[in-house]
């Protein structure tokens, strides 16, 4: 009886010991899984926002180039250079979800203070402001607009390197992975 009883409780203590093993590795797994699942999403996050942020870099190089050599482009080059204007306007109304989704995984505070982002934003319209009279008056002269075109190219510029510096902030990150 002795021994029915002991065999009877080993098997209650084993079974004990195996529910609050699985248990405790089914925590481990679930944690697991959903550390696996963020880091899965954060790796999504950044290869979409590295190839919009390499899209709005490549839009803006051309019209920095365009900017400083302004007085050498002849009327087509310079409807071109409004047409990516136009271009680089769109890909800035995309910027507030990409935004989100992108300070939801890195901090970028130290750069929009560097750059002083906010205001370079509002300052953005300017940009709208004066590819819109261009656009909707081509036979002005881009002459009268050579104060609003300077400040804007310093605007650009800044912006350019703003956003090499979030590209590569994401891109360090990233390689932190594969060590």
């Amino acid at each position: 009886m002795k021994e029915i009883l002991f065999a009877l409780l080993g098997s209650i203590v084993s079974i004990i010991v195996t529910w609050l093993f699985n248990l405790i590795t089914t925590k481990r797994q679930h944690k697991m899984e959903m550390q696996r699942l963020a880091v899965q999403n954060k790796l999504e996050v950044s290869k979409t926002a590295i190839g919009w942020l390499m899209e709005v870099k490549n839009e803006l190089f051309v019209l920095i180039w365009c900017l400083e050599h302004y007085t050498e482009l002849d009327s087509n080059m310079w409807l071109s250079t409004i047409e990516r204007s136009k271009k680089l306007i769109v890909l800035g109304a995309e910027a507030k979800n990409n935004f989100n989704a992108i300070e939801l995984y890195y901090d970028l505070d130290d750069i929009v203070k560097k750059y002083n982002l906010w205001v370079m934003m509002s300052k953005m319209l300017t940009l709208e402001n004066v590819v819109a009279t261009l656009n909707n008056n081509p036979q002005c002269s881009v002459d009268e607009y050579k104060k609003e075109i300077n400040e804007l190219l310093t605007l650009l510029i800044s912006l350019h390197s703003a956003i090499a510096d979030i590209i590569e902030r994401i891109r360090q990150d990233n390689l932190n992975y594969l060590k």
